[in-house]
């Protein structure tokens, strides 16, 4: 932010902010199967065997309502929690997991914490066609199958790209056969045709790291719009969509944005990794044992795998929300090394309108379970 900001300026945009999208995500919240709580000091909790669920606290004027959920007359599904302080009581893990509820935690950068499943299907037979699809060449058609779902939908999203109001910025102005990218759609579908031929894993990880790079490049320059006397107020990079890699990556992958959209896709990237983590164990996978991702230790590659069929779903979403809001410095909190992390409040709207749907996914891992073992 700018030097001659103050603190009390700083404060002030905190507080609105936080109370503005408090009130935004409890109304997207009110008839959802999710409860999403953000607040310093959060927590779970089971008393007269009830579960009591409260927000903790995230600004002055919050209100903290508490839910409390009484056995078998609730409606909810998941519980996902935006903290890395709070408490999650024993007693809520084993009350949540009898009443069918997944919890999910979230720290403030966007980094699933834990995915706790309700459900924890033992399935040996789907295991040993887990790990024996390597020697059969499945392993290839299954890999080259996700490549190709999430190319299709990389194409449907750049088409929708095209539609979007957020393109026509009123500081800078875009047509919109300036934002379609014609040659970039045309280039995937090149892709598509040459995706039949390959039929080696690592040849099939560079195409499909190829395609990636032509579909995120399409998003370079779109404007992104901020309430009036706020866009002077920004680092330059935040007023446009930057290339998708981080320079504080190690790698030069996406991780840490420091452009505030991607920051955003990789908070709704981190609450799609907590709903497919769910639906896999219920269903009874191993979730290290993956096909396009390399198996490595402490990564759940099939988690990754199947991200892939949903990654620009979610985009969608993504792109639907930027263009329906016009963003404030209140959404976004101060950080050391430029890194892009948002009030916990915002963090708590993105979680609740940057979801798809779950019948979405358990219909990818249905898919998948039927490919393994028919």
């Amino acid at each position: 932010m700018a030097d001659d900001t103050t603190l009390a300026e700083i404060q002030a945009a905190y507080g609105a902010s936080c109370a503005k999208y408090e009130r935004l995500a409890d109304k997207r919240l009110q008839k959802s199967d999710t409860i999403i709580i953000s607040g310093y000091g959060c927590a779970l909790r089971v008393k007269n065997d009830a579960l009591v669920v409260f927000p903790g606290k995230t600004h002055k004027d919050q209100t903290q309502d508490t839910s409390i959920l009484y056995r078998g007359v609730h409606t909810i599904k998941h519980i996902i929690l935006l903290s890395g302080k709070g408490v999650v009581s024993l007693d809520a893990i084993k009350w949540a997991s009898e009443q069918g509820i997944a919890i999910n935690i979230i720290d403030g950068h966007g980094n699933l914490i834990q995915s706790l499943a309700p459900e924890h299907e033992s399935d040996a037979s789907l295991r040993r066609a887990q790990y024996g699809a390597s020697d059969t060449g499945l392993d290839v058609s299954i890999s080259r199958e996700l490549v190709r779902v999430k190319t299709e939908q990389q194409i449907k999203t750049l088409h929708v790209v095209g539609e979007m109001e957020f393109a026509r910025s009123t500081f800078r102005p875009y047509r919109k056969s300036q934002v379609l990218d014609r040659t970039a759609i045309a280039r995937l579908k090149d892709g598509l045709d040459e995706l039949a031929t390959i039929a080696d894993i690592g040849l099939l990880r560079l195409f499909e790291a190829k395609l990636g790079l032509i579909y995120w490049n399409s998003f370079v320059g779109i404007p992104l719009r901020w309430i009036k006397g706020n866009r002077k107020r920004i680092p330059p990079h935040w007023r446009v969509v930057s290339e998708r890699s981080s320079s504080l990556a190690s790698n030069r992958s996406a991780m840490h944005a420091t452009n505030p959209f991607h920051a955003v896709v990789n908070y709704a990237y981190a609450i799609l990794q907590g709903q497919i983590n769910q639906e896999l164990v219920s269903q009874g996978f191993d979730t290290a044992c993956g096909y396009l991702h390399v198996n490595q230790l402490h990564r759940d590659s099939l988690v990754f795998d199947l991200m892939e069929c949903h990654r620009s779903q979610v985009d969608r979403v993504v792109l639907n929300m930027f263009a329906t809001h016009m963003l404030s410095k209140g959404e976004f909190m101060r950080t050391t090394d430029g890194s892009v992390q948002f009030n916990p409040q915002f963090a708590r709207f993105i979680a609740a309108s940057c979801r798809i749907p779950q019948s979405d996914i358990e219909s990818s891992v249905s898919w998948l379970k039927g490919l393994l073992i028919g």
